[in-house]
């Protein structure tokens, strides 16, 4: 029922406008002033009553639909205002600064190249031994199953005099041929009652001896890398690793040997001598140091009985050193 009435009397407001800016026709002029105060924030309707005003030459019934669209550039305004605050969103952008990093993890593989040349270092340090070793050593004689001649008892004790030499051939980083030539000796002095070759039985005190000489051709495996046990050297600040600085190793001899064995009484010497074949198994070590290789071995000498004598068996531990 509003609009009907309203739009009988928009015909009377426009012709009273009319009327009151042909009365007064200076002020429309001088309005300039009230137009700096419509800037100010808050007068957003003092800007929809100039805009009414620019059109008011037309006639009544064009007046009546200008002014009805006049609350719309308000309503407009406000959503201009509303994207103010967003402007600053632009300047959050320095996310992006991340895209400046990108290129870090281009330059770990640059970083990583390091590691790559290390191998290239060790390669150059390691030295390779020398094909040809020559190992001298001192050998300890345990004797095991030494039965002496004419039933005369077994040998006892330990045996201080000894020595082999070893010749080594690697044709191989880990496998090496040669041969060794060994002198052992051990005596005591023990009760005994046996027959001599004269056919008379002696018993009493008596010393004891027996003495042997090999000649054997030996096979080597070095359980380790050779060359890089004598480049290792511990990491700055720690231990060194004893498992990285020796060179375990197995060895077999075969061969002959010469075995001498005497029961000395005092008013008779009686003597036995024999050549019989040998075999002797060996676990042992290499440790490299500035001067020379250091060599540990443990071996077990083996002599094959026959007519004239039974089985011989001993052991030696050989200490000594190898030259290149």
């Amino acid at each position: 029922m509003r609009l009907p009435t309203t739009s009988r009397f928009l015909p009377l407001i426009a012709l009273t406008s009319q009327v009151a800016l042909a009365e007064e026709p200076a002020p429309s002029v001088e309005t300039p002033a009230p137009v700096q105060q419509a800037e100010t924030p808050a007068s957003a309707s003092d800007d929809a009553a100039q805009a009414e005003a620019a059109p008011a030459p037309a006639p009544a019934a064009e007046a009546a639909p200008a002014s009805a669209p006049a609350p719309a550039p308000a309503a407009e305004a406000a959503p201009v205002a509303a994207p103010a605050p967003a402007a600053p969103a632009p300047a959050s952008a320095p996310p992006a600064a991340p895209q400046a990093s990108s290129p870090a993890p281009e330059t770990q593989p640059a970083a990583g190249a390091a590691p790559e040349t290390e191998p290239v270092a060790r390669e150059t340090e390691i030295k390779k031994p020398k094909a040809l070793q020559f190992a001298l050593t001192w050998d300890i004689v345990f004797p095991i199953q030494m039965a002496l001649p004419a039933g005369a008892g077994t040998m006892s004790g330990v045996g201080y005099q000894g020595f082999s030499l070893d010749v080594r051939y690697w044709i191989r980083d880990d496998i090496a041929i040669g041969g060794l030539a060994a002198w052992h000796s051990v005596d005591h002095k023990t009760t005994v009652s046996f027959e001599d070759d004269r056919g008379v039985t002696q018993t009493g005190s008596a010393y004891v001896e027996a003495s042997t000489n090999e000649v054997l051709g030996r096979i080597h495996y070095a359980m380790a890398d050779r060359a890089a046990v004598r480049a290792y050297s511990p990491p700055e600040g720690q231990k060194a690793d004893l498992g990285k600085q020796i060179i375990p190793m197995v060895a077999l001899g075969i061969g002959t040997g010469r075995l001498v064995q005497s029961i000395d009484t005092g008013i008779s010497r009686t003597t036995t001598e024999r050549w019989t074949g040998v075999i002797a198994p060996e676990v042992g070590l290499e440790i490299p140091t500035r001067m020379l290789p250091l060599i540990v071995a443990g071996r077990i000498h083996y002599f094959f009985g026959s007519e004239e004598g039974p089985d011989q068996l001993y052991g030696t531990i050989s200490l000594g050193g190898a030259f290149e």
